[in-house]
């Protein structure tokens, strides 16, 4: 379960397979990972994205733009998708959003090949949520169910040199502000995954792997961005993901 979209990171995936993957009884689940979790509310990482759409209404409802917004969105899906569905009430609408939305108390937000993600410092005190949520994904491995938990591969956290296709893309001259971060956070997350895999050293149903310098070496262009793959790299990826399945005996190669 590999998540790229703003609500996606590894709490939100061990909620999906918990509540929606667990009634299909796989034989084992993938989580592949790493790039979302640097941005996660790890305040309460497993907020979802309905919690944090409640709490902008509430910011809004604090002003008074804020609350005639409320309004006008009540009133105009009460005319659009209720029982009336005045379809016309929609251009006016958007008019309206254009001219007087605002974001109400807005964190700093940046944009990574269009994905908004929150800028925020690196808290150390925030690995043990990543920590907890691992351990998580682990206690539901059992007899008839084996958990895999992989660390994505990311521009900057494995000293690979970028080729010079790379180098001209629209992302590079984000990257160091990218890397304050990521590259810390990669530190960390490495030393949890080693100590977990210790301590899971020997469970057949378990199988944890650092994916993270899978493409270091590789000269030719490999990401698409900052962090998702061109189909090069997800080949590289793939290969190197089915290789540690076979090694810890989840898998048994043709």
């Amino acid at each position: 379960m590999e998540g790229h979209e703003k609500c996606c990171a590894a709490a939100q995936e061990y909620l999906y397979f918990a509540s929606d993957l667990l009634r299909f009884k796989p034989d084992l689940v993938v989580a592949y990972d790493g790039w979302n979790d640097i941005f996660s509310d790890y305040q309460n990482p497993f907020r979802t994205t309905d919690h944090r759409e409640n709490d902008a209404r509430l910011a809004q409802s604090y002003s008074m733009v804020g609350s005639a917004n409320l309004v006008a969105e009540n009133l105009r899906y009460f005319l659009t998708q209720s029982a009336f569905n005045l379809g016309m009430v929609e251009l006016p609408w958007r008019k309206f959003r254009k001219l007087f939305c605002r974001s109400y108390n807005a964190p700093h937000w940046f944009s990574d090949n269009g994905d908004l993600k929150q800028a925020a410092p690196f808290d150390p005190s925030t690995m043990g949520f990543y920590r907890r949520i691992r351990q998580a994904f682990l206690a539901l491995t059992d007899d008839e169910l084996s958990v895999a938990l992989f660390l994505q591969p990311l521009v900057g956290v494995d000293d690979r040199m970028l080729s010079s296709e790379e180098k001209a893309s629209w992302w590079y001259p984000q990257r160091n502000f990218l890397f304050d971060n990521r590259i810390p956070f990669y530190e960390h997350a490495r030393r949890i995954l080693a100590d977990l895999k210790e301590v899971d050293q020997g469970n057949r149903h378990q199988c944890i792997a650092d994916l993270s310098h899978s493409l270091k070496g590789v000269t030719e262009p490999v990401y698409a961005d900052s962090g998702h793959l061109l189909p090069k790299g997800n080949e590289i990826v793939a290969a190197q993901m089915l290789d540690e399945l076979v090694m810890c005996g989840l898998l048994r190669r043709a």
